[in-house]
C-alpha cells in the first residue's frame, strides 16, 4: 500500500469517526432534550404592549432553564428571566414554578421622548404650555414626554403666542428652534404744558403731543420741558395692551430757601399754609411766594420771594416787640395780679407785651375776678369791673330751681322783710299757742315744691312698698332730720343736724345742708310769699275755699274724720299724690292740705318778749317736741285750715309728712 493510499484510508477513517461522533452527540442531545422536556415544568411569558411582544426577548439570567417560543422551560424551581424590547424599559422576573400557572403576564413600560425646544430670539421670561397645562418661565425647554401627539403653546408677553402640534416617539429625542414674531403698539403722549421732549431707551423721538408705534417691550421714558422738574417713566408694551397713554404733569423746577427766625418758636406761614417745624423748604421756582412769621406779643412780618431754578437763599425774620396799654379800674379798689404776681391796686394803668396774660382782681370778702386779657399797640385795653361780694355772687351764679339727688325739686326764695306769726286773739279759730311774734326773714333759702315721698325717702331707708308719689308719712321728726343729713352728704353738703344713737345733739346754723323748714319758713311761704299782703289761709283770707285748694276733709271724707266740709270736693279720701292740685302763690305745692309738716323749731308755748323782732329765727335749742304746720286730708275746722295753726308732736302721725329746706349760704349773713 502505497502511502498516498494509506493517507487516503487514514482520511477515512478519521471522516467515518467524526461522523460517528457527531451522530452519536446528536443522538445524545435528543435524548437529553426529551429527557428534559419530560422531567421540566414550562411557563408561557405573555409579553404587553403589543410592540413590546412583536420585539420583545425573554433572557435567562439565574436557573436551569431555557426559552422556546416565549415559553420557559426549566428543571429549576425558581428561574429569574429578563424580558427586553426596543424602545421599552427591561424588566427581570421571578418565575417560581411551583405556584405559577401555564402562563405568567409581563407588561413592558415604553421609554419616554426627550423634547428640547428654543426660540429665536432667546427670551427669559417665556411661558411653556403643553395642553394647556404650564410647564413654567424659562429660556428654552428640556421635558420628558410619553410617546403620542402633544400641542405645544410659547407665550411671550412682547410676542405672537406659538402654537405647534408634536409627535413624540419613544426613546428618541427632539428638537425645535421656533421663532417668534415681535408684536407692535401704538403710543399716544400728551404733557401739561405741551412741548416736552421725549426720548425712548436715551432716543429723542419727538416733542409732545405726539403718536408713535413701538415694538413690544420695556422702555425707559424721559419727559423734559425748560423750567420744570424732568419726568421719567416706564412704558410696557405687551400683547394684552390696545394703545398706550399717557398724560404727564409736569412740576416747576425747585429753589430752597434757609430760614434764620427770631425770636424762636413763632407761627411761620408759606402762602398761608403752617410750616413752622421746617427750617428749610423747598418751592417752586419762578413762582412768587408770600412769607409770614408771627408771634404773640410781636409785630408781624411778611416778605415776598420768587426764586429762579435750583436757586438757594437765606430769609431772616427779626420780629420787633410790641406792647399795648390796659386800664383797670374796679368799684370798690382792688389789688391786681398779673400772671400771678401782684401788680399795685387799682386804678391802674400797665404797659404789657402783646400777649395773652392772666389778669385776677382780689378784694377780701368779695369775688375774685380772673380773666384772659390780650394787649395791643393799636388800642388800649380798658377793664371797669363792679365787684360782687362772695354772697351776692354766689346767690347770682345760683339756679332758680334744681332737683336733688334724692329726686325732688327745690325753688330759691329771696326774702328780705318782716312779717307777723301767729293770729289775734280775735281771728276766728285762734288758739292760745298761736303767739303774735314779729320775725324777720334775710336769708336766701331753697324749699322743696313738694313734700317728701316715699320714693324719695326710700333711697334713704328701705321700707314698706307705698305709692312711690304719695307723701312719706308716720315717721318721726329724728328721722326726717336724718333723711336731711344724708341729702347733704350725697352732695357733699355740711350736714345740718347732729344725730347720735337716733338723737338731736345740736344743729349748726352756719351751714348750708338740707334740714327742715323752719317754723317762720313755712309760715311766709303760706300766708305771704307771692302775694300783696299776708293772709290767713293759704288760698287767701276768704273763709270759703275755692275749688281745687288743696286735700282736705271733703265730703268724701264724711265718716272717717269727726269734721267735714260741706258742699268741698277734692276726690280723695286720703292721702293724694303729691302735685294733684295747681301750685299754690308761693309757687309751691300742697302747703294747703295733703299732709300736714314736720317743721325744724323745737315746739314752746312760752310768750315772746314784746317789741322784740327775731331775725331769722330757727326756735328753741332744745325742747321735747317739734312744731307741726299745715292742714292736712283731716282737716275739717276753721281752726286747722288756719296758716297759724301750730301744734307739737313727738311721734309720727298717717297724716303728717314733712318738706326740706336748705340756706343759700351759711353764716349769720
Amino acid at each position: 500500500m502505497s502511502r498516498f493510499d494509506a493517507e487516503i484510508k487514514q482520511a477515512k477513517l478519521k471522516q467515518k469517526m467524526i461522523f460517528i461522533t457527531a451522530f452519536v452527540c446528536f443522538i445524545f442531545a435528543i435524548i437529553l432534550t426529551f429527557s428534559f422536556l419530560l422531567f421540566s415544568k414550562g411557563i408561557r411569558i405573555d409579553i404587553s404592549p403589543s410592540d413590546a411582544r412583536r420585539l420583545g426577548a425573554i433572557n435567562i439570567v439565574d436557573g436551569v432553564a431555557f426559552n422556546l417560543k416565549n415559553t420557559v422551560y426549566s428543571i429549576s424551581k425558581k428561574t429569574i428571566a429578563n424580558i427586553t424590547a426596543p424602545g421599552f424599559r427591561s424588566k427581570k422576573v421571578l418565575l417560581d414554578f411551583d405556584k405559577l400557572t401555564k402562563a405568567y403576564s409581563v407588561e413592558l413600560i415604553p421609554l419616554p421622548g426627550l423634547l428640547h425646544v428654543t426660540t429665536t430670539p432667546s427670551l427669559k421670561d417665556t411661558k411653556w404650555f403643553l395642553d394647556g397645562k404650564i410647564l413654567g418661565t424659562k429660556e428654552e425647554l428640556d421635558y420628558q414626554l410619553d410617546a403620542g401627539r402633544y400641542k405645544l403653546i410659547v407665550d411671550n408677553i412682547f410676542y405672537k403666542k406659538k402654537e405647534i402640534d408634536l409627535d413624540i416617539e419613544r426613546d428618541k429625542k427632539l428638537e425645535l428652534d421656533l421663532s417668534l414674531e415681535l408684536i407692535s403698539r401704538q403710543i399716544e403722549i400728551k404733557s401739561r404744558p405741551s412741548g416736552a421732549e421725549i426720548s425712548f431707551d436715551g432716543e429723542k423721538i419727538g416733542r409732545t403731543p405726539i403718536t408713535i408705534n413701538k415694538p413690544g417691550g420695556i422702555y425707559d421714558v424721559q419727559v423734559s420741558l425748560n423750567n420744570y422738574l424732568d419726568i421719567s417713566d416706564e412704558i410696557e408694551i405687551t400683547r394684552d395692551n390696545g394703545t398706550v397713554k399717557r398724560d404727564y404733569f409736569f412740576e416747576l423746577k425747585k429753589g430752597k430757601i434757609n430760614f434764620t427766625l427770631e425770636p424762636k418758636d413763632g407761627l411761620l406761614l408759606l402762602n398761608g399754609i403752617d410750616i413752622s417745624n421746617k427750617k428749610a423748604i423747598i418751592l417752586d421756582a419762578n413762582v412768587e411766594h408770600e412769607l409770614t412769621y408771627q408771634k404773640e406779643g410781636f409785630f408781624t412780618e411778611n416778605k415776598k420771594i420768587t426764586l429762579e431754578s435750583n436757586e438757594k437763599i437765606n430769609i431772616t425774620f427779626d420780629l420787633q416787640k410790641e406792647l399795648g396799654v390796659v386800664d383797670i379800674s374796679t368799684n370798690p379798689k382792688a389789688s391786681i395780679y398779673i400772671n400771678g404776681k401782684k401788680i399795685g391796686e387799682t386804678p391802674i394803668v400797665l404797659e404789657l407785651p402783646a400777649i395773652s396774660h392772666e389778669l385776677m382782681i382780689i378784694k377780701g370778702g368779695y369775688r375774685s375776678i380772673k380773666k384772659i386779657i390780650q394787649p395791643s399797640s393799636k388800642s388800649t385795653t380798658k377793664i371797669n369791673e363792679d365787684l360782687l361780694t362772695e354772697l351776692s355772687a354766689r346767690l347770682k351764679d345760683s339756679p332758680k330751681e334744681y332737683i336733688s339727688k334724692a329726686g325732688g325739686k327745690l325753688k330759691l326764695f329771696l326774702v328780705n322783710e318782716e312779717f307777723s306769726l301767729g293770729a289775734d286773739r280775735g281771728e276766728i279759730g285762734q288758739r292760745a299757742n298761736e303767739f303774735i311774734r314779729k320775725v324777720k326773714l334775710t336769708k336766701p333759702f331753697y324749699a322743696g315744691l313738694h313734700e317728701v315721698t316715699n320714693e324719695e325717702f326710700q333711697k334713704f331707708k328701705k321700707g314698706q312698698t307705698t305709692s312711690p308719689k304719695d307723701p312719706v308719712i308716720s315717721i318721726k321728726w329724728i328721722e326726717a332730720a336724718a333723711f336731711c343729713n344724708w341729702l347733704s352728704n350725697e352732695e357733699n353738703l355740711k350736714p345740718f343736724y347732729n344725730i347720735k344713737d337716733d338723737k338731736l345733739i345740736s344743729f349748726n346754723s352756719d351751714v348750708d345742708g338740707y334740714r327742715l323748714l323752719t317754723e317762720a319758713e313755712w309760715e311766709w311761704l303760706a300766708r305771704k310769699s307771692g302775694k300783696k299782703k299776708q293772709t290767713t289761709f293759704v288760698w287767701g283770707d276768704d273763709k270759703i275755699i275755692p275749688r281745687g285748694t288743696g286735700n282736705l276733709a271733703d265730703e268724701s271724707a264724711k265718716g272717717k274724720v269727726k269734721v267735714y266740709i260741706p258742699n268741698y270736693k277734692d276726690n280723695f279720701e286720703t292721702v293724694a299724690p303729691i302735685g294733684s292740685f295747681k301750685q299754690e302763690k308761693s309757687g309751691l305745692y300742697d302747703m294747703a292740705g295733703n299732709v300736714s309738716e314736720w317743721t325744724h323749731d323745737f315746739y314752746s308755748v312760752v310768750p315772746p318778749k314784746k317789741n322784740n323782732i327775731k331775725i331769722n329765727p330757727l326756735g328753741p335749742k332744745n325742747g321735747q317736741m317739734h312744731v307741726v304746720k299745715g292742714a292736712n286730708w283731716r282737716s275739717g275746722t276753721m281752726t286747722e285750715l288756719r296758716s297759724a295753726f301750730r301744734e307739737g308732736l313727738i311721734d309720727g302721725r298717717d297724716d303728717l309728712g314733712f318738706r326740706i329746706g336748705r340756706y343759700l349760704y351759711g353764716g349769720e349773713q
